[in-house]
């Protein structure tokens, strides 16, 4: 009994250790090296009279996958009554995903921003794609800044 005690508290111990993250980290990336955060910021600028921009983050570094964490943005010389959306597009084990970030209302007053927390996943040497877009006028000028979070994990995911 003694003896299955010891060996329960070791377990334990290790799962404290392993999830002091705040996070779920599975087997295969526990014996793998220690993920490391890692942050993309980009400004995806939306030109008068377009609705939509784009711009790329990354890449993701080789021998490396992303697992995205949060997603945000605040946009910049809006105009009140557009929408802002912003989607991230990011491909992984041969299979593309289009992640949508609650769209911002801009009212006059407010820069329209929204944040996401999700999880997904981007492939080694990718480099993912942010597009902006808004609704309503198009005549001014517009900048989203969005900021990418997660962290870098060695070696690719399983299937």
């Amino acid at each position: 009994m003694l003896t299955t005690l010891r060996t329960a508290a070791a377990v334990l111990a290790a799962v404290a250790m392993v999830c002091s993250a705040g996070r779920p980290v599975y087997a295969s990336e526990a014996a793998s090296s220690a993920p490391e955060p890692i942050v993309f910021v980009a400004n995806v600028n939306i030109a008068a009279g377009d609705a939509v921009g784009s711009a790329t983050i990354g890449p993701i570094p080789a021998g490396h996958y992303m697992v995205v964490q949060t997603v945000s943005f605040f946009r910049t010389g809006w105009v009140s009554g557009s929408i802002a959306q912003v989607f991230v597009t990011s491909t992984i084990l041969g299979k593309t995903g289009y992640f949508l970030v609650p769209p911002g209302v801009a009212d006059g007053s407010l820069q329209p921003g929204a944040t996401l927390s999700t999880v997904f996943y981007a492939a080694a040497a990718s480099t993912p794609t942010i597009a902006a877009y808004r609704s309503g006028s198009v005549s001014n000028s517009e900048t989203d800044t969005v900021t990418v979070s997660g962290y870098l994990v060695t070696g690719s995911p399983s299937s």
